[in-house]
């Protein structure tokens, strides 16, 4: 599976919009879709900030039980 495609499936498990993404990231909207047709490669703390994403959201549904 190719990388962009991966970080789109990131994101959608963790409902990070274009904007949302953008917003975290400083950057704008364009920016994020172009790292999602892989124009230009997703840079680390874009992973970070999805992958951090990720784990609130597990441990925020663990703690709802």
């Amino acid at each position: 599976m190719k990388p962009s495609v991966k970080f789109c499936n990131a994101m959608k498990e963790v409902k990070l919009t274009k904007d949302d993404l953008a917003k975290l990231t400083g950057t704008n909207s364009v920016t994020v879709w172009r790292w999602q047709t892989a124009r230009s490669p997703v840079p680390a703390y874009a992973w970070t900030i999805v992958k951090d994403r990720k784990q609130i959201r597990e441990l925020t549904l663990k703690l709802c039980k």
